[in-house]
This record gives C-alpha cells, sequence and structure tokens, in this order.
C-alpha cells in the first residue's frame, strides 16, 4: 500500500468494514469525492483528516506514511473524544448579541477555533494549523468591517471605542500567529500547540462577550420599535 489512497481503502474495508459511500458520509464529503481519494486522484484536505481523526479510529500518522499501526487503540480514542467535547466552545444562548448577521459570523469563529484545537489534537502539524489560523484571521478582518458598518448603521455611541478594540484584538491574533509560526519542531513547539486553544478561546470571549454584547441593548430598541411600528398600522 504505497498510495494514502490505497491505504483509505484498505481501512475502509478491512478496518471499518464499510462502504464507500457511508465512509464519504462519515467524512462530510460526497461520494465521487472520496471515489477520487481512494483511486488518489486527489489528496484528502485538512477538514477530511481532522474528519478521520474525530470520527474514527484511523492512525493519521499511519494514512500519510504507511508506518506503524493502522488503527489506534479503542481507549486512546475514547479519550481523545471526550478531551475534544470536554474543551470544544458551545454555542450558548448567553452569546447571542442579537444580530442575525453578528451571531452567525460569532458561530463560525467558534467553529473555526475549534477545527483548531481538532488539529492540534490529531497532530496535523504547525503548517496545518498555521493555514487554519489564516482562515480565522481572514474572516475575523471581514466580520469586524461588517460589524463596524452594522454599528454605524445604528449610530452605536462606542464605535470608536469598538474599532480600537478590533485593531488590539486582531494584533494579538498576528502575535498568536506569528508565535505558532516561530516555534521550532519539538517541546516548544508542542508547549505552543497546547496552549494555542486556551489562548484563542480567551480572545474570542473578550471580543464577543466583553464588547459585542454592549450592542445588544441596541438591538433589543431596534425590534422593540419594529414591533410598535407594525403594532400601529
Amino acid at each position: 500500500m504505497k498510495t494514502i489512497g490505497r491505504r483509505m481503502r484498505f481501512y475502509r474495508t478491512i478496518g471499518a468494514k464499510l462502504k464507500g459511500g457511508e465512509m464519504a458520509a462519515i467524512l462530510n464529503i460526497s461520494q465521487g469525492s472520496y471515489s477520487d481519494l481512494e483511486h488518489d486522484h486527489a489528496k484528502p484536505s485538512s477538514d477530511t483528516l481532522i474528519r478521520y481523526c474525530t470520527e474514527t479510529d484511523i492512525n493519521i500518522y499511519w494514512l500519510l506514511t504507511g508506518e506503524g499501526k493502522m488503527a489506534r487503540p479503542i481507549g486512546e480514542v475514547e479519550k481523545e473524544k471526550e478531551e475534544n467535547s470536554e474543551i470544544s466552545i458551545i454555542w450558548q444562548n448567553e452569546m447571542v448579541v442579537g444580530n442575525h448577521q453578528i451571531d452567525n459570523d460569532h458561530k463560525y469563529l467558534i467553529s473555526l477555533i475549534n477545527t483548531i484545537q481538532a488539529a492540534v489534537n490529531c497532530g496535523l502539524g504547525k503548517e496545518v494549523i498555521l493555514n487554519y489560523i489564516a482562515q480565522l484571521l481572514s474572516y475575523t478582518e471581514v466580520h469586524f468591517k461588517r460589524e463596524e458598518e452594522i454599528q454605524r448603521s445604528i449610530k452605536f455611541n462606542s464605535l470608536d471605542e469598538h474599532k480600537e478594540s478590533h485593531k488590539r484584538l486582531l494584533d494579538q491574533l498576528i502575535s498568536l500567529r506569528n508565535e505558532v509560526g516561530s516555534a521550532e519542531p519539538g517541546e516548544h513547539q508542542k508547549a505552543i500547540l497546547e496552549i494555542l486553544f486556551n489562548d484563542l478561546k480567551e480572545w474570542l470571549f473578550r471580543h464577543m462577550l466583553d464588547e459585542d454584547l454592549k450592542m445588544t441593548e441596541y438591538f433589543n430598541l431596534e425590534k422593540n420599535h419594529r414591533v410598535e411600528d407594525n403594532s400601529e398600522e
């Protein structure tokens, strides 16, 4: 089994004993895309590798290199699932700002940060993690711009202060990215990656809970005004 595609097929048929469509569903990709992977017409994306790691017992190192054992011990798999469920950020009602666009942005930012942590737990390597951090940084810039436009439209009286906060948060995120990027392989890099999730979680909560919830009162007033206007009609 000299290729990733052949190892994927071997794991599916011998290890997991699943049909192609069943494995595709687990990996959250189309059956055609999965078939391309097994036939080595494409390489598995980082998202697919994370799904393999979190939803199956496959050994990612074996899948990528052919070295080691095909499957991880059952105890190790269950422990990882338990740890992932405990540390993942879960969307809660207390996080709702009251604006559909902003709340959806926050949900996606949570998803990206949870994905970064899953990549760390699955041992996918610094380059993969940096790619996800780049996605987080890019979407954060889009989100902050959208948020400031909404704040301007509702005449949010702390707009200037909020923009300064956004700049500080972006600087912090860039600093985290640079710290991960400059970490040398070994214990130092491992230590940085292990604390990365907590730093990102603190960063997100500082933005959502400390800053954005200040807008809730404005959105509630706007909603109440719409209700009053409709009742008068």
